[in-house]
């Protein structure tokens, strides 16, 4: 678990946060300096980031290696990301596959359905999850910042925690499969990702 933790670059991104938090858990007057270490993340690198009128402190992970990016500013958005290097090894959209796969239950969240249940039913201003060529997110958002951190335990639980890793079931329904309605019925192929990709790349509107 340590060496597939280590593989992970995490970039968790939070806005407008005006204190960090120490060791004890209790708020600070000032963001930490280099060297320090904030729940087992040590503080590497610090810079501003005009862009955002941010100031972004680099981290990382004394036990895993994992990379950590916290960004200090005052927009009222807080954020939340988690990204991880997923470049394929073929064509077969496997990393795509368990992008949804991966909020499909975990361990301390085994609903199916939870992905809509946030999106629907919490204070949230974004949540989302995308694959690139390169790496696979999960963006979460809210102007609450008791709200952002619930859903930052979602995700990172859905992400280290699957469900799919003890039930193939996840993998045949978001992947493709074949289904029939009835013995008369036709054969008719089907999956979350394969529909999505064959409404993305198709020409018909």
């Amino acid at each position: 678990m340590r060496r597939l933790l280590a593989a992970i670059l995490a970039i968790c991104l939070m806005g407008c946060v005006p204190a960090a938090l120490g060791e004890t858990g209790e708020k600070t007057d000032a963001l930490p300096r280099v060297g320090d270490v904030v729940h087992g993340f040590e503080a590497k690198e610090i810079r501003e980031f005009g862009a955002w009128g941010a100031t972004l402190t680099l981290f990382e992970h004394q036990e895993t290696g994992a990379k950590l990016i916290y960004a200090a500013n005052d927009d009222t958005n807080r954020a939340f990301q988690l990204t991880f290097l997923t470049r394929p090894l073929n064509d077969m959209g496997l990393p795509h596959v368990f992008e949804h796969a991966t909020l499909y239950g975990s361990e301390k969240f085994p609903s199916k359905t939870l992905l809509f249940n946030m999106m629907y039913q919490t204070y949230n201003t974004y949540i989302n999850a995308y694959t690139t060529d390169a790496m696979t997110c999960y963006p979460v958002a809210s102007l609450s910042e008791a709200q952002l951190l619930k859903l930052a335990d979602w995700y990172t639980d859905s992400c280290l925690h699957p469900n799919i890793m003890t039930d193939e079931s996840i993998y045949r329904t978001q992947a493709w499969h074949y289904e029939m309605e009835d013995a008369d019925s036709p054969l008719t192929l089907e999956g979350t990702v394969y529909s999505e990709m064959t409404g993305a790349l198709t020409l018909e509107r």
